[in-house]
């Protein structure tokens, strides 16, 4: 009966293990930029551009660019750009294409497509809309200082390569950015029906 059970509990966790795929997790310096759209001379939406770039001990390094971007429509976008490895000794990026893109901060999930991902104006990127939370806990996560995970596969790669780390900012930049955002805020709550006025009399 021992070895019954055995046999049982060793196939269960072999059809575990082949429905998972491995994801390895590599430290990375991340850094962030605000980024502020203007259209009449007032905000009509805000981001932040992470770029991550793997802290390697070897010859080259992994290099990815992710930017998330928030609308007053209240649409997030999210762009993904992918390098090849970047030589230590020669630290000029080369995009390459990117077959699919995500990022995640502690106790969201992941940024995913909502519907189909699109190729970005330079025919390499990756352009998708997102869901507005999980998109925002990412910059609630820097606010915070804790890391986040950023994945830019190519085509060839057969498994997700996850870069992990803090995404900095100067002091003025992170007030710019949650400015920038504090405005679209109010400038989308403005734009919300007046629930009073809407309301049976």
């Amino acid at each position: 009966m021992r070895s019954r059970r055995s046999a049982f509990g060793g196939s269960v966790l072999c059809v575990a293990l082949s429905s998972a795929s491995a994801q390895n997790v590599y430290p990375a310096n991340m850094t962030g930029q605000p980024l502020q759209y203007m259209h009449d001379g007032a905000i009509s939406g805000c981001g932040l551009r992470i770029v991550a770039v793997e802290v390697a001990d070897d010859l080259s390094s992994e290099a990815s660019e992710l930017s998330l971007n928030f609308y007053d429509s209240g649409v997030a976008i999210v762009k993904a750009t992918a390098y090849a490895p970047i030589p230590l000794r020669k630290p000029t990026p080369q995009p390459v294409k990117v077959a699919s893109a995500w990022a995640k901060a502690p106790g969201a999930n992941a940024t995913k497509p909502l519907g189909v991902a699109e190729v970005g104006e330079d025919h390499l990127s990756q352009v998708y809309a997102t869901d507005l939370e999980n998109a925002l806990a990412i910059v609630g996560a820097q606010t915070a200082g804790t890391p986040v995970q950023i994945s830019v596969r190519r085509p060839l790669q057969r498994t997700y390569r996850i870069l992990s780390g803090v995404v900095t900012m100067s002091p003025a930049e992170g007030v710019q950015l949650r400015s920038c955002l504090s405005e679209l805020v109010e400038k989308m709550q403005s734009k919300l029906p007046d629930a009073e006025a809407s309301s049976p009399q």
